[in-house]
């Protein structure tokens, strides 16, 4: 693939140019990069998440294992299954605070990456408005000193090279010069 020749034969044209590549990158790169702390939310969201109904679920469990241990009145030599439960309900607890810890931590990282994605939206609209005015100053100014003049040297050329050129009555004049020499050769 060959890319294009940028044209820049003049410094307007290099900065209207340079200004549409900036605006156009200062589009795509701050939403890629938005876009990835997003993924990064919900993939936190979704571990926070998970790790909640796993507690809720070893919860439930162990409290299962409590009602079926009420009813069912332990022997003597059962009582090993009471120590596994009760240890099991420490872990869980234990669990419990190290979630909430997690969350807490989970939440200030919601706020920073939510303040982040508000930061690279403020530059993106600083870089774009930035771009624009570049990319308007340059053809502004690319038409003002460049084209403008080179449109008044063209139809200058073309008014000055219009009365230099073969008129119909100078056309005539001629054709009938051409026409009477063509009849003497005729005519020897």
């Amino acid at each position: 693939m060959q890319i294009p020749n940028i044209p820049t034969d003049n410094i307007y044209k290099f900065m209207a140019l340079s200004g549409l590549l900036t605006c156009i990158l200062f589009i795509l790169y701050p939403k890629h990069l938005i876009n990835e702390l997003r993924m990064d939310l919900i993939l936190t969201s979704e571990k926070s998440a998970i790790m909640s109904l796993t507690i809720n679920a070893e919860l439930a469990a162990i409290q299962r294992k409590i009602k079926r241990l009420e009813i069912e009145k332990p022997a003597p030599d059962e009582i090993g299954k009471l120590w596994d439960i009760t240890s099991a309900l420490k872990s869980l607890e234990l669990k419990k605070d190290i979630n909430k810890e997690t969350q807490a931590t989970y939440t200030k990282l919601h706020m920073f990456k939510n303040e982040r994605i508000n930061e690279l939206v403020g530059l993106m609209f600083i870089g774009i408005a930035i771009s624009i005015s570049l990319s308007l100053s340059g053809f502004l100014l690319w038409y003002r000193r460049v084209q403008r003049p080179l449109d008044k040297k063209l139809e200058e050329e073309a008014l000055t090279g219009y009365t230099n050129t073969v008129t119909p009555v100078s056309f005539q004049h001629e054709s009938s010069i051409y026409s009477h020499r063509l009849s003497r050769r005729i005519q020897r």
